[in-house]
């Protein structure tokens, strides 16, 4: 039986530079051994963390200049926090550290002094400092320095689960003192109380770590080069390469092998091939991968190898791509520079085999050689601009017959017609310039995306008029082009492109603790009659089909191996939720866009997971249930963002809130045109609330008592999403639409039936979409909803269809208007713009520590929260 020991500290500000502290003090110790017990180290732990909290609050609560007392790390021993072992929360100056793990070796009774008695006196910071070192190093005496941190916090915490869980089940056995000395805390001190439930709210989502970055070993792949005829050889590729200039490399050292063993002439026969299983000279590691200099040479590299290639074909060579697998990027410009294409019977109408380029979106682009020839493989009306970034969407077979040329190699005939096809193109922009009228040959779809405009330019540069067949004019584009790309490289636009793809791509190889289960089995109503479980970890891939919920409740009443307690859900979070009722701990993961919507570049959709679980389910269970989920997702390389739920849905519902209010101020078309050029959407912001559905988001708002308080969210933009429900414009797939029509129009009934126009600027509407996206995004920060300001960028690109080249909502933010300005601007124009959601705490507390959401410390989130859980 343990009595609490607990220091509390009350300051009282005076004059100049004193504070009184009254200090009150209870004396833990132990009637079985006489010695002190684990309540004294928690005890002394606690008051490091109190005494470093008060320090800081004194001076902000006085307001000299903003100042805190930071203590140096050097001078705090590593140890000095191992004695918590309950999870107290990371306070704005000391990271606690996990405790050793301690041998079991007797040891004598170790003596601890007290601390000294500071009752209604007065002291400087100084002397408080003094104390807190004092307290530090008799510390030392009883801890050792830590080891295996990560691997004993599971344990830690989950003993305390276990210490929980028998203090609530034995009436009549020991309760832990911890609990009830904060309690004490906390009744004595409101402010104390408001702390103590906000950092109990906000808990660690992640149980990963990033894996260390390891640069690429370069020129580690060679090609097996075999003499299948007199006059034909064959490169074969028996394992994937690791990044893009191993292929390079790879390739040019087997041609100069074939240069070695016989001439390139007329009749000789090259054979590019990869053995089964191993995608056509596709490398592991995507070229965002690499430095801004490695990707400029690599550019100029593969320029090299490719124009060799050409001179090649010219001579009379023969290049034949064999393909057994898809061929991606760098792998499908080999594949497009060969003049035969053999690609097997059975893989065609599997319909399995993709050729493409999806990195194109995202900042990398074939070299110019290959644009040129796939140029002169296309139709007269076809543009390679629009046909090249589509390509790795349609299987091998259907894109055959769509563009039946790229399976053919040039001949004379149909260069003489493409030269006189382009002869006439160019003669007809030289008339339209000398009359002014101007001319344009980008592709007209892809204007609004900043990365694909650029694209489109480059296209248009090294696209030369002469088919391929002008060497002199094809290396002078190719030259314009090469050092166009290489001042792109620089942009913040590509920068942020690469950035972003990084950080989804970082995902596939995060070090999950604690590891997932041994095995892990995918399940789908089709399977489940014929497949054992055991002991697997379940993967329902439709998880809201009646078959999902009938297995799992006929696997529920087995025992032993058979029961099904933890799974991974995969469904919308209504649909899942018969199944998620039954399981112990069930891990959800929900797509962040509809289906509608195009997928997010080379990665594929993000989904958002969410962990459901029984109150009696231990930390250690939660734990390995949600990385066991983590763990198939990264297996099938599939984006993810973990949060408490609802952190996507939460950012459409609040647009829709600003957008239905600006429509009844603004033109639809001037809005949209806003949101796509400032903003930088991938859609009409109109269409995205349509592919959502209105009684969707009418859903998720009644969800969040925040998204429907009339005090800060006006009225008449619920009422403009139910009455376009109940009059039949529920979004895409219903018969009278949204707000566009299914012919793809602006609704025009929306707009005269449920819409009033005022004249707004197109700042104004700039200025209120963005700060609404920002509030809701700040509130979900300081809520716990998701971890890190990198979360709610990955978010708003998955769930609002914000473009790679903004790097994400609030990378946007800090990179263009910065918050601190788009505060200061909504709080000028809410004068004259009615009522609005009142900025977050978390902007106030930035706009005072001078940081952005790029530089946002623990230390400013802490007090944001202090602040937010005290206006709630």
């Amino acid at each position: 039986m343990y009595r609490g020991r607990q220091r509390s500290t009350i300051l009282h500000a005076r004059m100049g530079h004193l504070v009184c502290c009254t200090v009150i003090r209870f004396v833990a110790t132990s009637f079985s051994d006489g010695t002190h017990g684990s309540g004294a180290l928690r005890g002394s732990g606690r008051e490091i963390n109190a005494l470093l909290r008060e320090i800081n609050d004194l001076w902000v609560r006085r307001g000299v200049s903003e100042h805190k007392i930071a203590v140096s790390a050097s001078k705090l021993r590593p140890t000095m926090a191992t004695a918590m072992t309950d999870r107290s929360p990371v306070q704005p100056h000391v990271s606690p550290t996990v405790p050793a793990a301690r041998e079991n070796t007797p040891r004598g009774p170790v003596i601890t002094k007290e601390p000294p008695v500071l009752t209604d006196i007065a002291c400087t910071l100084q002397e408080l400092e003094e104390e807190l070192f004092k307290l530090s190093a008799d510390e030392a005496a009883v801890t050792e320095p830590p080891n295996d941190a990560c691997i004993r916090g599971l344990k830690l915490e989950n003993e305390h689960d276990e210490n929980e869980r028998g203090a609530v089940i034995s009436f009549n056995g020991p309760s832990e003192p911890r609990h009830e000395a904060m309690n004490s805390a906390a009744a004595e001190s409101p402010a104390a109380s408001c702390f103590f439930e906000s950092l109990c709210h906000h808990e660690n989502l992640s149980c990963w770590m990033d894996a260390e970055e390891t640069k690429p070993l370069h020129n580690s792949v060679t090609l097996q080069v075999s003499k299948s005829s007199d006059r034909t050889f064959v490169l074969e590729l028996r394992e994937q390469p690791l990044c893009a200039r191993d292929v390079v490399l790879a390739v040019s050292q087997a041609l100069n092998e074939v240069e070695s063993l016989t001439e390139l002439s007329e009749g000789l026969v090259v054979v590019f091939r990869s053995v089964s299983g191993i995608f056509f000279f596709t490398p592991q590691l995507s070229e965002l991968e690499a430095s801004y200099l490695a990707r400029a040479e690599l550019l100029r590299a593969k320029e090299r190898l490719f124009c060799r290639m050409r001179e090649a074909r010219l001579c009379g060579v023969s290049f034949v791509a064999e393909l057994n697998h898809s061929a991606f990027n760098i792998g499908a410009e080999l594949f497009f520079m060969c003049d035969s294409k053999l690609i097997p019977e059975s893989e065609v109408c599997g319909r399995v085999t993709k050729v493409g380029f999806p990195s194109v979106s995202a900042g990398v682009w074939p070299a110019p050689c290959v644009v040129q020839c796939i140029s002169s493989l296309l139709g007269y009306g076809e543009k390679v601009g629009l046909v090249v970034p589509i390509m790795h969407t349609i299987p091998w077979s259907e894109l055959s017959e769509r563009y039946p040329q790229l399976l053919q190699s040039g001949c004379t005939s149909q260069r003489l017609q493409e030269k006189v096809y382009r002869l006439f193109n160019l003669q007809w922009d030289r008339l339209c310039e000398l009359l002014g009228w101007g001319t344009d040959r980008s592709a007209k779809e892809n204007r609004v995306d900043f990365l694909m405009r650029h694209w489109d330019n480059y296209c248009a540069l090294v696209d030369t008029t002469q088919g391929g067949t002008d060497s002199v004019l094809d290396f002078a584009a190719a030259s314009r082009g090469i050092n166009m790309y290489v001042t792109l490289l620089g942009t913040s636009d590509f920068c942020n492109a690469a950035s972003v793809t990084m950080a989804l791509r970082r995902m596939r190889h995060r070090v999950l603790n604690p590891p997932p289960w041994g095995s892990i089995i995918e399940l789908r109503p089709t399977d489940m009659n014929r497949v054992t479980v055991g002991e697997s970890f379940c993967v329902f891939t439709e998880a809201s089909s009646p078959e999902t919920v009938r297995f799992i409740a006929e696997h529920r009443s087995f025992s032993g191996n058979g029961v099904i307690k933890s799974a991974l859900l995969m469904g919308e979070i209504e649909g899942v939720k018969d199944a998620a009722d039954l399981l112990d701990c069930a891990v959800v993961a929900t797509n962040l866009r509809p289906s509608k919507l195009c997928k997010l570049g080379e990665d594929g959709n993000m989904v958002e997971v969410q962990l459901l679980c029984s109150p009696h389910v231990r930390k250690i269970q939660q734990r390995e249930a949600l990385s066991s989920a983590l763990a198939y997702l990264q297996s099938k390389g599939i984006p993810y963002i973990v949060s408490k739920g609802d952190a996507g849905n939460r950012l459409v519902a609040a647009l829709s809130l600003e957008l239905c209010r600006l429509a009844t101020e603004a033109e639809m078309r001037l809005i949209d045109a806003v949101a796509r050029e400032e903003l930088r959407f991938d859609c009409n912001p109109f269409q995205l609330l349509d592919c959502y559905g209105m009684m969707y988001i009418t859903k998720v708002m009644g969800r969040h008592p925040h998204l429907a308080d009339e005090r800060r969210v006006p009225p008449i933009t619920r009422r403009v999403l139910s009455a376009m429900d109940a009059e039949g414009f529920g979004g895409e797939g219903v018969h009278r639409g949204g707000f566009y029509n299914c012919y793809g129009s602006l609704n025009p009934e929306i707009r005269t039936e449920f819409l009033r126009r005022r004249k707004l600027s197109r700042s104004d509407i700039f200025l209120r979409l963005l700060f609404a996206l920002v509030n809701e995004s700040c509130r979900m920060l300081l809520e716990g909803c998701v971890e890190t300001v990198n979360d709610i960028d990955l978010l708003s690109i998955g769930a609002l269809t914000l473009n790679l080249s903004t790097g994400g909502l609030l990378s946007y933010v800090d990179s263009g208007i910065g918050c601190f300005a788009l505060l200061r601007n909504m709080n000028y124009h809410s004068r004259d713009m009615g009522v609005t959601d009142p900025s977050s705490p978390l902007l106030q507390v930035m706009l005072e520590a001078g940081e952005t959401f790029r530089t946002l410390s623990p230390e400013t989130l802490y007090q944001a929260r202090q602040k937010f859980v005290g206006g709630i």
